[in-house]
């Protein structure tokens, strides 16, 4: 694994392959990994909705990382 900052995270092949977002602390809020989406740990539905439901999650996510900052 490797921690890129405290909210964002990159397992490499061999581990998880997967790029993790999280939220204070240990609260993953989506994760983009070789079998989907998650968010909050939920496997998002693959459908007409998925990449609307992805972009909100990392909206929210970036809205709440900015709001760290100041």
């Amino acid at each position: 694994m490797t921690a890129l900052s405290d909210s964002i995270q990159i397992h490499t092949p061999g581990e998880d392959n997967a790029i993790s977002f999280y939220i204070v602390g240990n609260d993953e809020m989506l994760k983009i990994s070789p079998d989907g989406f998650y968010v909050r740990g939920r496997p998002v539905p693959i459908d007409e909705h998925e990449a609307r439901t992805v972009y909100h999650a990392f909206q929210s996510w970036l809205s709440w990382q900015n709001m760290q900052r100041r």
